[in-house]
């Protein structure tokens, strides 16, 4: 899981120019680490890893970058191809 979320992380910044992940703590590092598939059919370890994964994935966003408002901007020249006036 961790190398899928750093594969992620990589693809995304080379898209936006920056890094979108937050550095770990060491609990949650530690935790996301440790995320497996469940071995019981005991409800409440599945629940436990998915919500390890979420907060892996989602929390650590880097909500201070400007990622989000580089991305659009790039989805918006790509949509609206500059008009050449004619000479």
């Amino acid at each position: 899981m961790a190398y899928a979320r750093e594969r992620f992380s990589t693809a995304l910044s080379a898209v936006v120019g920056q890094s979108v992940h937050r550095a770990w703590d060491a609990a949650d590092q530690t935790a996301f680490a440790g995320l497996h598939t469940p071995i019981s059919s005991e409800q409440s370890e599945a629940d436990t890893q998915i919500l390890i994964l979420g907060k892996g994935v989602i929390e650590y966003l880097s909500t201070k970058n400007s990622y989000r408002n580089e991305f659009k901007r790039r989805q918006q020249m790509s949509a609206h191809p500059r008009v050449r006036k004619a000479s």
